[in-house]
């Protein structure tokens, strides 16, 4: 299982797509998660999937677009054309909060997960049930365990340091590397928003299924990204919350001291 987050992009449409392309293709995070109060992910999908296959990337216009330029082509360039299609269909992994005042519940590796954008609108009903709260409305990562809960932000992804936080139930390690036998788990979503042809759906209240050969009640390790690929932090969420986290890797964010 790879949960990704992302934080928000102040506009910074550059920097989103970078930690978009590294949750999907480098860490193979399925849901990805912006959390941005903005329609950024919106306007960058739409973009993105045209920079891939074209000005209509739409799924209906798939087999229009394989008679266009498969027919007379060459194994080479129909290579390329699947490649394409196959990173197309990978942004069908981002979704947006629904709206920057609502919170979304996932359940991640049997913990209930509160999402939302700013923890100001945070209420005792969404605390009680929650062990994982995360927000996005915050210039810094944060990881940090309150009684027996865990509150995460990945940072900003547009000025800040980070932006990426990535959930997962193998340990930490450079983007790209996982664990044998390791695969991605694609989950449920929700309404879709209004943007044609290609859409990001907005993120609902759904059910994140685990490897099969992993443990549902195992510990969770939380790791903070940045959009080129560096890993700031990682922390182990256990499943028994007696004592304190234990950190695995830690790197000195700018201003601290090493």
């Amino acid at each position: 299982m790879r949960f990704a987050v992302l934080g928000p992009a102040n506009d910074d449409i550059v920097a989103l797509e970078k930690g978009a392309s590294l949750a999907l293709f480098e860490l193979e995070a399925d849901p990805v998660i912006y959390l941005g109060p903005d329609d950024a992910l919106d306007r960058l999908v739409l973009d993105w999937a045209r920079r891939l296959v074209g000005p209509d990337p739409s799924e209906d216009g798939l087999w229009r677009r394989a008679a266009e330029r498969c027919c007379a082509a060459s194994p080479e360039q129909i290579d390329g054309f699947i490649s394409a299609e196959r990173r197309r269909e990978r942004l069908k992994a981002l979704r947006c909060l629904p709206v920057a005042t609502s919170r979304t519940i996932e359940i991640v590796e049997g913990r209930v997960a509160v999402l939302l954008y700013d923890k100001a609108l945070l209420d005792e009903e969404d605390i009680l049930p929650a062990s994982i709260l995360i927000f996005g409305k915050s210039k810094e990562p944060v990881v940090r365990q309150v009684g027996s809960r865990m509150f995460i932000s990945p940072g900003e992804l547009g000025g800040g340091v980070g932006g990426i936080a990535l959930l997962s139930d193998d340990a930490p390690g450079a983007p790209g590397e996982h664990p044998k036998g390791w695969k991605s788990h694609p989950s449920g979503c929700s309404t879709p928003s209004d943007v044609p042809p290609l859409r990001v759906f907005r993120s609902g209240s759904q059910r994140l299924a685990a490897a099969p050969t992993g443990d549902p009640s195992g510990d969770l390790t939380v790791s903070i990204y940045e959009p080129s690929g560096g890993l700031l932090e990682s922390q182990v969420m256990p499943n028994n919350w007696a004592g304190k986290l234990t950190v695995l890797d830690r790197a000195p964010v700018t201003g601290e001291r090493p």
